[in-house]
C-alpha cells in the first residue's frame, strides 16, 4: 500500500522558500507579520493586522489587500541629530533633540496605496511624532500624499492608522519618483518617542486600456480589451499568431500553465 505524505500549508510555504521550521523558531505572527517573539511580547497585538480596520479581508488579485512594511533597519536619517537603532526593532533620537528619519516604501508601479499604519512608542503625551507619506522627485521636491502624525501618548507601545487615501504608485524607469514616510522623532531627556514599523496597505489594479489595439481581432472597446492588452504588455501572451489573439478559442492546459507561470512569476531554484 502506498503511503501519502500530507504537508500542511505552513510546511509547504516553508519548503517553497527554502526555510526550515527551526529557522523561524524565534519568530511569531504579529499584526500580519513575522517578528521576534521578544518584540511581539512587548508590543500590542490587538489590531487586525492583515487588513485595514473596517475593510473586507484580503481575497486575491485586485480584490485583495497587500502590505509593505518598513522598519528601523530600512530607515535613514534625513536631517537632525543622531539616532539609536536597537537591533532593528526600534528607532529613536539618540540625544536630547529631534531627528528627521525616512522609511522608504518600495511598491510596484500601478499599485494603489490607500492606508498607512505607524507602530510607535511614547512615554510623554506632550511629545508627538510629526510625519507623513511623501512622493519625492529626482529634483528633490516632496509632495505630501497623506498626513501621518500619531497622537502623543504616555501609554508606551501603540499603533495609529491613517486613511483612506488614494495614490497610484508611479516609479517607472525615468519617472524619478520614490516614496517615503518622513517622521520627526522628538526627545527631551527621558521623555522620548520611537517608531517600530511603518506599514502601507495597497491594492493592485489592471493597467488602463491603451489607445490602439495590439491584436486585430480584439479592437478598442471590445470585451476584455483592457485585460488582454495588459496581458500582452506584461509579456504573458503574444496571441495565437498572425497578429491575432483568438479570444474565442479554448485554452489548453499547456497554455494555462504558461499564463499562470508568467503572471505569478513562478520560479524555483532546484
Amino acid at each position: 500500500m502506498t503511503k501519502h505524505r500530507t504537508l500542511t500549508l505552513a510546511s509547504a510555504l516553508l519548503l517553497s522558500v527554502g526555510l526550515s521550521a527551526s529557522a523561524l523558531a524565534q519568530q511569531v505572527p504579529w499584526n500580519g507579520m513575522l517578528v521576534d517573539a521578544e518584540y511581539a511580547a512587548a508590543n500590542p497585538t490587538t489590531d487586525e493586522g492583515t487588513k485595514p480596520v473596517g475593510e473586507t479581508p484580503a481575497v486575491y488579485g485586485t480584490s485583495g489587500w497587500g502590505g509593505y512594511g518598513a522598519g528601523p533597519c530600512d530607515a535613514f536619517v534625513r536631517t537632525g541629530g543622531a539616532v539609536e537603532n536597537l537591533n532593528c526593532n526600534e528607532i529613536l533620537a539618540a540625544t536630547d533633540t529631534s531627528a528627521l528619519v525616512g522609511f522608504p516604501i518600495h511598491l510596484p508601479s500601478g499599485a494603489v496605496m490607500q492606508y498607512m499604519r505607524v507602530y510607535y512608542y511614547g512615554n510623554n503625551a506632550s511629545l508627538s511624532i510629526s510625519g507623513g507619506l511623501y512622493k519625492t522627485s529626482s529634483s528633490g521636491g516632496n509632495t505630501l500624499i497623506a498626513a501621518g502624525s500619531p497622537a502623543g501618548t504616555a501609554a508606551g507601545a501603540t499603533m495609529e492608522e491613517f486613511g483612506p487615501f488614494n495614490e497610484v504608485v508611479n516609479n517607472a524607469p525615468g519617472s524619478g519618483n520614490t516614496y517615503v514616510y518622513l517622521a520627526i522623532l522628538p526627545r527631551s531627556g527621558t521623555s522620548l518617542t520611537k517608531i517600530y514599523r511603518v506599514y502601507v496597505y495597497y491594492t493592485l489594479q489592471v493597467s488602463p486600456a491603451p489607445a490602439s489595439a495590439t491584436f486585430s481581432d480584439v479592437p478598442v472597446g471590445a470585451f476584455a480589451f483592457q485585460h488582454i492588452e495588459a496581458m500582452a504588455a506584461s509579456g504573458i501572451t503574444s496571441g495565437c499568431g498572425g497578429g491575432m489573439f483568438c479570444p474565442n478559442n479554448n485554452v489548453t492546459r499547456a497554455e494555462m500553465a504558461v499564463f499562470f507561470a508568467k503572471a505569478l512569476g513562478l520560479h524555483y531554484q532546484y
